[in-house]
């Protein structure tokens, strides 16, 4: 699942986690996404019950290709490198 850096977004982490596992998902991972910088540990810290595959930083490049509906990939190469390393991970712990 993806969380962003606020406590909405946890709670709704936290209640995801429960109703997955009363469905019978065995296993649950989170990206965090849109982390700006000096956030990441606090973040990790009320994320302690769920994996983690990546963290994501906040990039104004992002939410603009978004905008203007162009490909992200097609602007922002660190982030594709981060979602390639993220996927990664989740080939490996599947």
């Amino acid at each position: 699942m993806v969380v962003e850096p606020g406590q909405r977004s946890f709670q709704t982490a936290a209640a995801t986690v429960r109703l997955a596992k009363d469905l019978g998902v065995e296993k649950v991972f989170a990206v965090i996404n849109k982390v700006h910088p000096g956030q990441e540990e606090s973040v990790c810290r009320f994320l302690d019950f769920l994996p983690l595959l990546g963290i994501l930083p906040f990039n104004p490049s992002v939410i603009e290709a978004d905008l203007t509906g162009t490909p992200v990939f097609e602007t922002n190469g660190q982030m594709v490198q981060l979602a390639e390393q993220i996927k990664d991970k989740l080939e490996n712990n599947v």
